[in-house]
């Protein structure tokens, strides 16, 4: 196989990926587990992804000012 995306997986935008260092992230379809084929944001990406995704979480708060 040329390309084994088997380091990680992650999810974005109800999709799922399994990346590695040195391509692209492949999307799966995670009920079948079927590999769809490489990913690149429309076209709009050419370099590898980084096998260790993180998440961040943002809070979001609401301030009120009254003058």
């Amino acid at each position: 196989m040329k390309d084994s995306a088997n380091t990680s997986i992650f999810q974005h935008a109800g999709r799922a990926f399994a990346a590695t260092e040195n391509h692209l992230p492949y999307e799966i379809d995670i009920n079948n587990l079927r590999t769809l084929g490489p990913y690149n944001i429309n076209g709009a990406w050419d370099q590898p992804f980084t096998s260790h995704p993180k998440v961040f979480y943002y809070a979001i708060t609401a301030c009120s000012l009254f003058l």
